[in-house]
């Protein structure tokens, strides 16, 4: 009898400790997306954890509930390099992208005169010869023959 209340006293206590450790866990992360350049906010920046995503609003802030304490958020927006953030972050700043062009010259692909001509990393860049044609090409064009 008395083996008989114990295991009804760990029947109850195990939910009861799985429900508050879930609540004593619970957290809420906020904070603010800033352009690491301008200062200004980023707007429509995506916060992701997992598969919830939330969208920074007007002025850069997010909030995102229901979090584990260890929780890291992904944040991207278009044209920002990606950051990272965790519950206690209160501001990311985003780096913007940059984008380096290389003029040529007119008709012959090289660069200006007095810049260095950049390496190839590739062997596929330097092919100047066109590709064989099939087994199979070369049999019919042998049969029409």
């Amino acid at each position: 009898m008395r083996h008989r209340n114990y295991v009804y006293l760990l029947v109850l206590l195990i939910p009861a400790v799985t429900l508050v450790g879930g609540w004593l866990n619970d957290a809420t992360a906020q904070g603010r997306v800033l352009d690491e350049s301008t200062g200004d906010p980023v707007v429509g920046a995506q916060v992701i954890y997992g598969i919830r995503v939330t969208l920074t609003n007007a002025d850069g802030t997010y909030t995102v509930e229901h979090l584990p304490r260890t929780a890291r958020l992904a944040i991207q927006s278009r044209g920002y390099d990606p950051g990272t953030a965790d519950l206690t972050t209160s501001e990311v700043k985003l780096h913007p992208f940059s984008l380096s062009l290389q003029v040529n010259e007119a008709n012959s692909g090289d660069p200006p005169k007095g810049v260095a001509k950049p390496a190839r990393h590739c062997s596929c860049a330097r092919r100047t010869t066109t590709p064989r044609p099939s087994k199979r090409a070369a049999a019919r064009r042998r049969r029409v023959s």
